[in-house]
Order: structure tokens, then C-alpha cells, then sequence
């Protein structure tokens, strides 16, 4: 994706919440609608949303709920599980263990030890 937040600026999944905005302008714009026809597709959706909406939300200036992201998801074509692996969080668990190290072994990649 070309918005991608850069390292230093993002904190947990402050990332992901970056990275879905850029999707959501760059699905928005392949689709080639406009944000108040955007803003007025997720108003019929029962959101309530507005242009400046649509412009505060590309620009990670106000957060996602869970509903509105799962809405956007689906019109926009935009994969959460993609913005979800990519994000860093100390939440996220180990990619090779699964936080759940075979009994008498230990993570080389994230250090847990089986218990």
C-alpha cells in the first residue's frame, strides 16, 4: 500500500489503523467514488458518516469502529486479515510457535518456554 505509516510514527496497532485508512482512500479512488458518495453509501448502511468524515478517516484523523471497518471492508475490497498480520504489536503472537512451544521446548524466535 502506498500510505503506509513509516516505523517511528505508529505504536501497537497504530499501524493497522494507518494502513486501513490508506486503504480505504485507495479502494475509495480505484472504485472511482467520491467521498461524499462514499460518505453516503455508509450513511444508508446506518453509519454516520459525512464528506468530512470520509476526509478525517483517510487521514487517520479519527478512528474506525469495528462495524464501520467491517462495512468498508466489504465495499472497498479491502483484506483486514493483510493490515492485521502487517501490524506490530506486542499482542500479536509469535509467527512461528503461536505463543505455544512444543512441551520441553523453547521459541528461537520469540523466546517463550513451553509451560
Amino acid at each position: 500500500m502506498s500510505g503506509v505509516a513509516e516505523a517511528d510514527d505508529c505504536h501497537a496497532y497504530g499501524c493497522a489503523e494507518k494502513q486501513f485508512a490508506a486503504a480505504v482512500r485507495e479502494g475509495r479512488e480505484r472504485r472511482q467514488m467520491t467521498q461524499a458518495t462514499l460518505a453516503l453509501v455508509m450513511s444508508k448502511g446506518g453509519f454516520r458518516w459525512r464528506q468530512q468524515t470520509v476526509t478525517r478517516a483517510e487521514n487517520a484523523r479519527r478512528p474506525f469502529f469495528l462495524g464501520e471497518a467491517l462495512a468498508l471492508s466489504a465495499l472497498l475490497g479491502i483484506d483486514l486479515n493483510a493490515i492485521a498480520d502487517g501490524a506490530d504489536s506486542p499482542l500479536r503472537a509469535c509467527d512461528t510457535c503461536r505463543d505455544q512451544p512444543p512441551p520441553g521446548f523453547t521459541c528461537n524466535e520469540c523466546g517463550r518456554r513451553a509451560g
